[in-house]
């Protein structure tokens, strides 16, 4: 009996110190709480971390290796939601100081001493959660490594850091990258020192429509790249006040900026410069670009450029510098392999010898025949169009034409050989024969010949061009589902309408030069017979025209006179046709 009542006795004792201690419990899993340096924190169950100094007057946070894991709070970071810092703390470093905080909404850093600290790297870095962050009570003065520091809040859309006092800065890479709902940035860059880093700077910027970079000094910068790659808002940007003359790396510089239409290079210099790879890859809004400033003697390795253009899919025109360096084949390591359209010209209005339009007219894809009567009659060569509105020397192997409208009855376009060695302005149909492509059209100042453009309809634009002038009807030259290639209205247009790019040429041809049936079927077909001639047969043909106003069963040869019997090799029209 007495032992049974003393069991019953440590049971109660026991049950009772069990719930003596409940409480105390449920403290310790409320509140997480810690030190750092001369400083206490704690995280309550609210999930907001307080940072105060353990004697509550003054304490230093420090971390013990300089990496996230080295602030005593890590392991907790996703617990935390809001960020207080009480009056009197210092920090001795900002490394990775809220590093990986992303449940983190709020941040009062208003009472945080920053004075002396020299390392900001990642003190923001994926704090994913963050949609607005007050930092303009930190001194940065003694600031030498930015890099990071913002990097992931990827929730954030507006940011001032005009405030940030930079001039002893070196690292500033990837300080905003993947800032991705970033609209509005405020940035006064003032200053920085000796060899200074800004590449991926604003990498990953996407919601970024407008960026004023222009408080930047860049004049000690020597590393731009990616700085604004994938910055797929930015429509313009100008970068007129940068002094990149010590800058070696360009590579991606502008990468996946689609939606720039406008880009300001202002006086960009490259003489410093090494790589330039991929520097405007996939600007595919871009249709001009002005690279008057660049000095290219560094263009020396085509590994380091042979990607410069590619994705520039709507860039009409590239504007070099006038003093090409001898040696510097632009058109076989950069031009060439990532940009097949448009033109090359010098700043200035000068012309030097190396510039070129070059067109993808000569690639071994389009023959052009005429299907006439009875038999097909192939006209050799490869072919293209080509609109340039400044004179342009012709390069060998190559054939030019215009185009004007013939005899109403016939509903006939003759396309007129050229025979000049440089072009007037205006649009042409070119047959290239030589066994290699030819695309050098060396620009000139004065033509050879004249050519009236109202007559000529081979028309274009040095821009993206759209046409739909009433009585005309349109063509541009491709093939039919491969095959039978030549003149055909664009589809769903019904001949009424066209857009063309630049430096390409489209037939617009008044409509009562056009057939509005098949004779034989009679289906409409909008339709017309054409013909190639030298200049000098057009006379000829010009007197058949004002006497026959009628189609009739007649047979004529190239100079308008009425023939009995055909020579075999000849050619002759008959019915309106050519064969």
């Amino acid at each position: 009996m007495e032992k049974q009542n003393q069991f019953s006795s440590v049971r109660l004792f026991l049950a009772g110190l069990f719930f003596m201690c409940l409480p105390l419990a449920n403290v310790a899993m409320a509140e997480t709480s810690g030190t750092s340096g001369t400083c206490t924190w704690t995280i309550s169950d609210e999930g907001v971390l307080t940072i105060k100094p353990t004697d509550g007057e003054s304490g230093t946070l420090v971390s013990t290796n300089g990496y996230p894991s080295g602030m005593s709070w890590y392991a907790n970071r996703e617990k935390v939601k809001k960020v207080v810092v009480n009056t009197g703390v210092t920090a001795e470093t900002c490394s990775n100081l809220f590093f990986g905080m992303s449940n983190c909404t709020e941040m009062v850093l208003s009472e945080l001493n920053t004075e002396g600290v020299e390392v900001f790297k990642s003190m923001f870095e994926g704090c994913s959660s963050l949609t607005t962050l007050d930092v303009s009570n930190l001194n940065t003065s003694s600031g030498t490594d930015f890099s990071s520091m913002f990097e992931g809040c990827s929730k954030l859309t507006t940011l001032d850091v005009s405030k940030f006092n930079t001039s002893n800065g070196t690292s500033f890479n990837a300080m905003f990258r993947n800032c991705s709902s970033l609209t509005k940035l405020n940035i006064n860059i003032s200053n920085t020192a000796s060899e200074a880093h800004l590449s991926n700077m604003f990498n990953g910027c996407s919601s970024l429509t407008a960026l004023d970079v222009s408080k930047i000094n860049t004049s000690n910068v020597i590393n731009f790249g990616s700085m604004f790659t994938g910055c797929s808002s930015l429509k313009t940007l100008d970068l007129s006040t940068f002094n990149t003359s010590n800058v070696k790396y360009f590579d991606s510089m502008f990468k996946n900026c689609t939606s720039l239409t406008s880009l300001n290079l202002g006086n960009l210099q490259t003489s410093s410069g090494t790589t330039f790879n991929g520097m405007f890859y996939n600007c595919s809004s871009l249709t001009k670009l002005d690279l008057s400033s660049f000095d290219i003697e560094n263009f020396t390795d085509a590994t380091n450029g042979d990607t410069i253009f590619q994705g520039t899919t709507s860039l009409d025109t590239l504007i070099t510098p006038i003093t090409i360096a001898s040696g510097i084949t632009w058109k076989t390591a950069y031009i060439m392999r990532d940009w097949t359209k448009g033109r090359i010209i010098a700043a200035s209005g000068e012309i030097p010898a190396e510039c070129h339009l070059l067109t993808r007219s000569y690639k071994p894809r389009t023959v052009l025949q005429a299907t006439l009567e009875d038999e097909e009659i192939e006209v050799t060569g490869y072919w293209g169009t080509m609109y340039t509105d400044i004179p342009v020397s012709v390069p060998k192997g190559i054939t030019v034409y215009y185009a004007i409208p013939y005899e109403e009855a016939l509903k006939t376009v003759a396309f007129v050989k050229v025979d000049a060695d440089v072009l007037p302005a205006g649009g042409y149909l070119l047959r290239n024969t030589a066994s290699v492509d030819q695309n050098k059209f060396v620009f000139q100042n004065t033509a050879s010949t004249t050519i009236d453009s109202e007559t000529n309809v081979l028309k274009g634009d040095t821009t993206k061009v759209s046409d739909s002038d009433v009585g005309y009807y349109y063509y541009y030259l491709t093939t039919y589902k491969g095959e039978n290639p030549g003149f055909y209205w664009k589809s769903g247009t019904k001949g009424k309408s066209i857009t063309m790019s630049a430096f390409k040429c489209y037939l617009k041809v008044p409509e009562k030069y056009v057939d509005g049936e098949d004779s034989e079927t009679g289906t409409t077909t909008r339709s017309f017979s054409y013909m190639f001639l030298n200049h000098d047969e057009l006379t000829g043909i010009d007197q058949v025209a004002s006497d026959k106003r009628q189609v009739t069963s007649d047979t004529y040869d190239l100079q308008g006179r009425k023939v009995q019997t055909m020579q075999r090799g000849g050619l002759y029209i008959k019915n309106g046709k050519v064969f």
